[in-house]
């Protein structure tokens, strides 16, 4: 079984190009003055047949959150939150406006693929969690966004805690 990443984020994407072009780089010395919006996340599930001669079948997946392009940053950093707490380290730097994670990984006998399969991404979804901020060209992290569930994929692909009123 393969996914692909949910219409709505292209139509997000494609919006947040077009509101880019028609504002321009503004090129502010300071960090972005809002918090990346316009979330969005998906999953990407992998199936082989596995190499060792059973039957069992060899799967994957992949979440991906990305986020509307801020017109102020230069660059995105991301923090990560385990179920024990959120880490005192450096922000990540992410390349673009998007973020993949690999959230579960295995091999199974084909009837119980897709339990297994859930069960890894329910258990990384309960104990990692990720928010992004986008940097300013002066190296300062403007807001951060919303905490999002590493592998927590929403029907409409919008996280909990990013919907509006």
């Amino acid at each position: 079984m393969r996914r692909r990443p949910a219409r709505a984020a292209s139509r997000v994407l494609a919006t947040a190009a077009a509101t880019a072009l028609l504002l321009g780089a503004c090129g502010t010395d300071g960090p972005p003055t809002a918090a990346p919006t316009g979330l969005q996340v998906s999953l990407d599930t992998q199936e082989s047949p596995g190499d060792d001669g059973s039957g069992t079948v060899d799967w994957e997946a992949s979440w991906e959150l990305v986020w509307v392009p801020l017109p102020d940053a230069t660059g995105y950093v991301a923090r990560w939150s385990t179920s024990e707490g959120t880490p005192e380290t450096e922000p990540e730097p992410v390349e673009g406006t998007s973020l993949e994670v690999d959230v579960a990984a295995g091999s199974s006998p084909p009837e119980r693929v897709s339990a297994d399969l859930s069960a890894g991404v329910l258990f990384t979804s309960s104990q990692l969690s990720v928010s992004v901020a986008g940097v300013g060209e002066d190296g300062t992290t403007g807001p951060w966004s919303v905490w999002v569930p590493v592998g927590d994929v929403p029907a409409d692909g919008r996280p909990v805690g990013s919907r509006g009123p």
